[in-house]
């Protein structure tokens, strides 16, 4: 599975009542970064450029 379908996934469960989540402290922060990036970058970019910005955001955490 690329990066982005993994990214809309996980944003999908976080955001929608019946499939609500209750992810540990780490996990939503890991998350957030995964959306913040995703959010920013858009869609159609190679998974390697995702994978740098959010080893980016991670260490920014």
């Amino acid at each position: 599975m690329n990066t982005a379908l993994w990214i809309r996934k996980l944003w999908f469960l976080d955001n929608h009542e019946e499939h609500k989540v209750n992810f540990e402290p780490l996990s939503h922060k890991v998350i957030g970064c995964a959306l913040e990036v995703y959010s920013n970058l858009g869609p159609g970019l190679l998974e390697s450029t995702y994978e740098q910005c959010l080893a980016h955001e991670l260490t920014e955490a």
